[in-house]
């Protein structure tokens, strides 16, 4: 077994153009302070049978399809009898971390929405991580679900579609606690990167309906370079041979060459047509570099 190392700095690979600014010192981060509790106006439930755009069940999933956070549906927070009131329809799922989102590496969020009223009108949602941990979310970067999210509605206890998008967790984090934030609304009231701390004081206004959660979690970056992989060291003539990656989650990419074959996947697999030998090699990248491993079978 071969195994090469290449260690370089990587702080700003994942990060925009703006970010890099501050990471060369050109604009600063904003200033440290608490977590804002923004308000909806009327929210998911008001008036015991009205309201839209509950947030619902909420999955992050890793690049191997792991699940490593799950929230099940739970209709509506609260319901409130007069409005507008402060904190309206905020609420803290999650005040300690409950999962962990690794530097460079892919996620998919998956989420649903229900309506309380007897109506199938459609949601919107927008999501924030402040990978940071400044306690905001008005960071480059740090709004990361899709422009003009849509979710499709449906009348509690029913719920909508599930909807999916992919985010990559950029280098150059703050190691530790940070907070990921999903806020919703119903019709189009879309969200945008500036919306995460708007309050809903009128009915005209974004965060009318809908509600707004937060879930603390952990910003971790790799502990060291380490490509390796599990394979047999011999196979049979025109059967499968699988490669299992050792590293399932927490990369940025995996490049696979085998029998000069290139793959991008987290696995690898071969059939040998003929009798010989095999190279087979791994080259893994993370915030910290890139490690390559290279093995024979015969």
């Amino acid at each position: 077994m071969k195994r090469t190392i290449t260690q370089f700095r990587t702080s700003l690979k994942l990060l925009g153009k703006s970010s890099m600014l501050v990471m060369l010192g050109l604009i600063t981060y904003s200033s440290f302070g608490q977590y804002t509790t923004p308000s909806h106006y009327v929210g998911s439930c008001y008036a015991t049978n009205n309201g839209y755009a509950a947030i619902e069940q909420v999955q992050i999933t890793d690049q191997s399809g792991n699940v490593v956070y799950n929230k099940a549906a739970d209709a509506n927070n609260q319901c409130i009898t007069t409005w507008p009131q402060a904190n309206a329809h905020y609420n803290v799922i999650e005040a300690t971390p409950a999962f962990t989102l690794s530097a460079g590496a892919t996620y998919t969020l998956t989420m649903n929405i229900s309506n309380k009223s007897r109506s199938t009108i459609q949601g919107t949602a927008g999501v924030w991580i402040d990978y940071n941990g400044d306690e905001d979310f008005a960071d480059a970067d740090e709004f990361i679900s899709p422009r003009n999210w849509v979710l499709t509605g449906a009348v509690n206890p029913s719920l909508g579609t599930l909807r999916s998008f992919d985010f990559t967790v950029p280098c150059g984090g703050t190691t530790g606690t940070i907070r990921l934030r999903i806020r919703s609304d119903y019709s189009t009231r879309y969200y945008n990167a500036g919306d995460h701390s708007h309050n809903g004081h009128t009915n005209t206004s974004k965060a009318y309906m809908g509600e707004t959660e937060d879930f603390a979690c952990s910003y971790a970056v790799p502990s060291g370079l380490s490509s390796n992989f599990f394979s047999p060291t011999t196979a049979f003539v025109g059967t499968i041979v699988n490669f299992t990656n050792s590293n399932q989650s927490g990369y940025i990419s995996h490049k696979w060459t085998v029998n000069g074959t290139t793959y991008s996947t987290t696995n690898a697999q071969t059939i040998c047509a003929s009798t010989g030998t095999y190279d087979v090699k791994l080259v893994s990248e993370y915030c910290l570099g890139k490690d390559s491993t290279t093995k024979t079978i015969t």
